[in-house]
């Protein structure tokens, strides 16, 4: 199994000046190894609030990474029951 991915995060405007957001973002590539062929390709994104805008990233990555695991686990099972 091989996996490519590469995460970005970026400040949101919301509609209240008190709350600062953070959008993060993953393209997330899964392959056989051995065949170096692409079995699942998607995208995954979060965005979260906080007073603080470091916050609001760190809030926003750790979505981001559990959503990626979720769909990752998922495809794997799936490349497997094939």
């Amino acid at each position: 199994m091989i996996v490519e991915s590469a995460s970005g995060a970026q400040t949101v405007e919301g509609g209240d000046p008190r709350w600062k957001w953070s959008r993060a973002t993953a393209p997330v590539t899964l392959k056989d190894g051995r065949e170096d062929k692409t079995f699942s390709r998607f995208d995954v994104s979060e965005r979260q609030a906080s007073a603080d805008a470091g916050e609001a990233r760190r809030r926003a990555a750790a979505g981001l990474a559990k959503k990626a695991a979720e769909k990752v686990a998922s495809a794997i099972s799936d490349f497997f029951a094939e």
